[in-house]
């Protein structure tokens, strides 16, 4: 699985090679590496260049090290994505900035998920929309929590595992968000926007639910903007 590196920028190639390894499945998530001294010896480099790359490793949240244990693939590589993208966010991003990108990838991983539905999926969504609509109109928080489970039901069954992980990466920042737009939103248009969904969902009419669901984020990004 490891072999020699000789090219100039070599801690950098060991963190990708140890990457690849990690993406082609060879190490999983939980796995021990070989101790330094072995994996130096695989490289054919020096320890403290092999140290570097695994502190490379460590701070990107790849790798994590155990006390007198040494050295594993984390267990939780998807947070670990997750948690640098919405670092990112948070870093370079705007309020704007994430409502666009919602949009972009909400409708399709809507319709890509409902055609999955189930009669329990359509239970729970049904049970997420009367929580919604039963919560008092002051109670700002509750309201984007729940409006965030509905929208977060909608796309539980998306098999395009990219844009399921992007929207799980934005849905903390989009909770968040709501917390202030709420405040200035009609909270019975956003009950009539959410029973709609889910009765297009529930008859997988899915040309309406498009266009209900795009009719309803553009609202929201309305306010939000406002608000930026």
């Amino acid at each position: 699985m490891f072999f020699p590196i000789e090219v100039s920028d070599i801690s950098e190639l060991i963190s990708n090679s140890i990457k690849n390894l990690i993406i082609e499945g060879k190490l999983k998530p939980g796995d021990k590496l070989p101790s330094e001294r072995i994996l130096a010896e695989k490289f054919n480099v020096s320890r403290n260049t092999l140290r570097e790359a695994l502190g490379n490793l460590r701070l990107l949240g790849i790798i994590e090290t155990k006390r007198n244990d040494g050295n594993f693939v984390s267990l939780n590589l998807e947070k670990v994505f997750i948690e640098m993208l919405k670092f990112m966010f948070l870093l370079k991003g705007t309020r704007k900035d994430v409502f666009i990108f919602r949009k972009s990838i909400e409708v399709e991983a809507t319709i890509d998920s409902v055609k999955n539905f189930t009669d329990e999926d359509l239970l729970e969504l049904s049970e997420k929309l009367e929580k919604f609509k039963n919560t008092p109109e002051k109670d700002y928080e509750e309201i984007a929590k729940l409006d965030m489970d509905f929208h977060f039901k909608l796309i539980s069954k998306c098999e395009n595992y990219l844009m399921f992980t992007l929207y799980k990466a934005i849905y903390a920042l989009i909770t968040e968000f709501l917390n202030d737009s709420v405040k200035i939103m009609d909270k019975k248009l956003l009950d009539q926007h959410h029973e709609e969904m889910f009765n297009y969902a529930k008859v997988k009419d899915i040309k309406q639910l498009k266009k209900s669901l795009e009719n309803h984020l553009e609202v929201v990004q309305e306010f939000n903007f406002e608000i930026n």
